[in-house]
Parts: structure tokens; C-alpha cells; sequence
């Protein structure tokens, strides 16, 4: 690593007004647009809605789990979503989805499915949900620190930390325009 500046020195500022410098020609190829919504809130009240509608449709059993676990961990993965590029390339109702989708899985809690999707009502796909949740969990499983600061109540109800288990990787989505049966057929005739 390069000494430490002095304080006030030319080097220091010379470096200073290079930072300064690249700082503007980043703002200005960025449009000066840096305003990202945060997905915290939106996680919160989609955990209580998705709750809500799994207990309404007979879905939910009763859960060992505290009150609140759910909404905590979506909170704890959306903290997690702002160390990847996700915030840039999904909206907010994306990554809230995603981290409940999420949190849901690692807990066990069953959401609601019928009649449609609960993500749905923000606009949301399911590809772009597992999509999202996928990322968080690559990040959960690369990050073995951050996965293990993540509070996960254990089945008996306690509070205490452990690693949570991590689901697998989301499958690849099906091709576009799937080969008509007839050439697949030819296909695995020739291999």
C-alpha cells in the first residue's frame, strides 16, 4: 500500500483534486439521478401482507417461530441485497420480494400461492424473484461471516445465532422458443 498523506501536503492535494475531478465526471455520466428507493419498508409490509394471506388461505401451521421472525430476517437480507449490484439493475418492489421469498424459505414459513402470485400485487415476476433471492443467497453463501451475523431462530424458539441453510441455486429459466417436438425428437435420435 501507498505511505499515508500528510495532511495539507501537495501530494494530498493533488489527490484530493483528482478524486474531486472523477467524482463530478461520475455524476455527470450518471446524470446526476442518484436517488435509489429503499426496499426496508416495502420488505416489511409485504412479510406482514404475505403473513396475512397464508393464514387467511389455511396455508400457515403454527410456527415456533416469534412474532416478527420473518419480517426481521427480510429486513436482515435486505441490509445483505445493498453489498451487490442489485439496487441497480431491480427496483425496490423487487428486492423487498425477493428478500421475503427469501426469508421465508430459510425459516420455513409457508407463503401464500393462490390465486396468484402475492408478489404480483407489486408488480413483480416469480423469474425476477428467484432471480433476486438467488443473488442474496450466492451472496449469503460466499459471505460465510454475514450468513453466520444473520439471526435465524432455531426450532426451538431461542434466540441464538447459527449459519443458516442456504437454498439451492435458482434453475435456469426454459428457452424462449422451445424446439418443436418433432426436431427434439431428430435431436436425440442424432446424439
Amino acid at each position: 500500500p501507498p505511505p499515508p498523506l500528510e495532511l495539507w501536503s501537495r501530494p494530498y492535494e493533488a489527490a484530493k483534486a483528482d478524486l474531486v475531478a472523477t467524482e463530478r465526471r461520475l455524476l455527470v455520466a450518471l446524470g446526476f439521478h442518484l436517488r435509489v428507493e429503499s426496499p426496508h419498508g416495502l420488505a416489511l409490509q409485504t412479510a406482514a401482507h404475505a403473513l396475512a394471506g397464508a393464514e387467511a388461505g389455511g396455508d400457515r401451521q403454527d410456527s415456533p417461530l416469534p412474532p416478527g421472525a420473518l419480517a426481521s430476517d427480510a429486513w436482515a437480507l435486505c441490509n445483505a441485497s445493498l453489498r451487490t449490484p442489485l439496487c441497480l439493475a431491480h427496483g425496490a418492489p423487487a428486492i423487498a420480494c425477493g428478500a421475503v421469498w427469501l426469508a421465508a424459505r430459510r425459516l420455513g414459513v409457508p407463503l401464500p400461492e393462490r390465486p396468484r402470485g402475492w408478489w404480483e400485487l407489486h408488480g413483480v415476476g416469480e423469474a425476477e424473484v428467484v432471480a433476486v433471492a438467488g443473488a442474496i443467497a450466492a451472496l449469503l453463501r460466499e459471505d460465510k461471516p454475514l450468513a453466520a451475523a444473520l439471526w435465524v431462530p432455531p426450532e426451538s424458539g431461542g434466540g441464538e445465532r447459527r449459519e443458516a441453510a442456504m437454498p439451492p441455486p435458482p434453475r435456469p429459466p426454459p428457452p424462449a422458443n422451445p424446439p418443436p417436438p418433432a426436431a427434439a425428437a431428430a435431436a436425440a435420435a442424432v446424439a
